[in-house]
């Protein structure tokens, strides 16, 4: 990792065993044998795992001990089990003071595991080293704003080319889809969400994403809602990971307040510029001052790099190329 800190944020590694980072991975037998692809992956990176086999996700004061011998957590829950209550929120506070990423994934069975793991593997097999960055934002001069100072912070540490300026008041919802089924490394939306979707470019499902030739590895949806399973049998977040489309993603369980969203995705993305290379060292590193993540889950892998598939930026910028950022008409 690129050493770095900005607005508070670091993504300085813990200290590790030799052999790379140390992953606990928890869920019955038969969850964690599913989990095989990705298993297989982490072993070719140099990840270490200790397995938990469990019938039923440990209590809190368990985790907190597991999260002491790792550098982060995996844990597959049961299918009828809600986000919300199977942990407390994206990081857990180790003994010795690290905040540990904890990644979630719902045993729903029909293949969805394998699936997920499969696709968890591709990421980590990606190579390479381009990270993009897509700026989603609902029509709105408050998102669109919020989204304008997200790019002004990124762009002084990242290239332009590496962030997409993609907002509802600039691109229809296909292109949106098209530009996001090439594989970025981050998909990043402010605006209003509902437990089916984004409420942003006329609305956005997880259907609409099931075909993505390339998942994304991150997506990140700073709303309300995305993550619960309110009036709907599973949430977008969790449909994003199981059905393909990224190696992880976080989402809200419920409600959450404006301010606190716009501060957390400030630190989000300084942590992102600073040097973070995977979904969880973005979250430890970006553990917001207020208690706003405590309404965050993370769902799929909590070490899925952070990485372009190959030549998606090339693809993703030609598909959007005439996409320009206007700083007047976001300030306004």
């Amino acid at each position: 990792m690129h050493p770095g800190k900005v607005m508070s944020t670091s993504c300085s590694p813990p200290e590790v065993q030799a052999g790379g980072p140390r992953i606990a991975l928890v869920g019955t037998p038969a969850d964690l044998a599913a989990l095989a692809p990705l298993r297989s992956a982490y072993a070719e990176a140099g990840i270490t795992e200790a397995l938990l086999a469990v019938a039923a996700p440990p209590a809190r004061s368990e985790l907190v001990e597991l999260a002491g011998g790792a550098d982060a957590v995996l844990l597959v829950y049961p299918r009828r089990r809600s986000a919300r209550t199977v942990v407390d929120g994206p990081t857990i506070g180790a003994a010795d003071g690290r905040r540990v990423p904890i990644g979630i994934v719902p045993a729903l069975g029909g293949g969805a595991l394998e699936r997920f793991a499969t696709t968890a593997a591709g990421l980590h097999r990606r190579g390479g080293y381009e990270q993009s960055v897509a700026l989603l934002a609902q029509r709105s001069r408050r998102y669109a704003h919020l989204a304008g100072r997200i790019r002004a912070l990124l762009l002084p540490q990242v290239s332009a080319d590496s962030v997409l300026w993609w907002p509802a008041e600039a691109i229809v919802r296909d292109d949106l889809v098209a530009g996001l089924g090439h594989g970025l490394a981050v998909a990043l939306y402010v605006g209003h969400g509902r437990p089916n979707g984004w409420v942003g470019y006329g609305g956005v499902r997880a259907h609409h994403l099931a075909a993505a030739p390339a998942a994304c590895g991150l997506v990140l949806s700073l709303a309300c809602h995305t993550l619960s399973r309110r009036r709907t049998g599973l949430s977008f977040t969790e449909a994003l990971v199981m059905q393909g489309s990224a190696a992880a993603a976080l989402g809200s369980t419920t409600s959450t307040q404006h301010v606190e969203n716009a501060r957390w995705s400030l630190r989000l993305v300084s942590a992102l510029a600073g040097g973070c290379t995977s979904a969880g060292d973005l979250l430890a590193a970006a553990e917001p001052d207020s208690d706003v993540s405590r309404h965050y889950r993370l769902i799929g892998d909590p070490l899925a790099p952070l990485v372009d598939a190959p030549t998606a930026r090339i693809a993703a910028r030609a598909l959007t190329d005439d996409v320009v950022f206007h700083p007047q008409r976001e300030a306004s």
